[in-house]
């Protein structure tokens, strides 16, 4: 599966409550986990044995899609 290359700047913009996103923060575990970059025990043991890649994947589409509705709503009002 190949990574997907997201427009962080616009999810962060139009992306409902980013900051406090337990969502951004499991892509951000997962991202790290990918990358080979440190990740604490406690959500090394979360993520075991999870698909990273297919579940990174899934969870970064859902996310642009809700912020580019977010988008969409916030000019159409």
């Amino acid at each position: 599966m190949a990574t997907t290359t997201i427009d962080w700047d616009f999810v962060e913009r139009f992306y409902p409550n980013y900051y406090s996103c337990s969502t951004i923060t499991l892509i951000d575990i997962l991202t790290r986990a990918r990358d080979g970059e440190e990740v604490s025990l406690s959500d090394q043991t979360f993520i075991e044995g999870w698909d990273v890649e297919r579940e990174l994947h899934r969870l970064e589409r859902k996310v642009f899609n809700e912020a580019y509705e977010n988008m969409k709503n916030t000019f159409n009002n």
